[in-house]
């Protein structure tokens, strides 16, 4: 599935079919264990403009793979579907963290 699934992502996600994705990112180091912290550090990316905008524009170039797909093109709706959901699973877990910074916060 994988390699049918770089066929269908590149032409519209990338805007030329000999793009190859972006290299993983590396992080910088581990994540806050204290949930305070961590939530703040999901308020942050929350709060942060640019990735912002880069969730918007992955969600509007998925739903626009959606529209736009053919009669016969099932997977490829599936597959904008679930990517589009797992931006908005990603969206949640970060208010998930929000909240449960908050919470802890007010239980110190």
């Amino acid at each position: 599935m994988a390699a049918g699934f770089r066929v269908f992502l590149l032409p519209w996600w990338f805007g030329r079919p000999d793009t190859d994705p972006a290299p993983p990112l590396q992080a910088s180091g581990p994540p806050p264990a204290d949930r305070v912290e961590l939530g703040a550090a999901a308020q942050r990316l929350l709060e942060d403009p640019t990735f912002a905008l880069a969730l918007d524009r992955v969600q509007s170039r998925l739903t626009d793979a959606w529209r736009n797909s053919t009669v016969g093109d099932a997977a490829g709706r599936e597959a904008a579907y679930r990517l589009h959901t797992a931006v908005e699973q990603l969206r949640s877990e970060l208010h998930l963290m929000v909240a449960n910074g908050k919470a802890a916060e007010r239980q110190e």
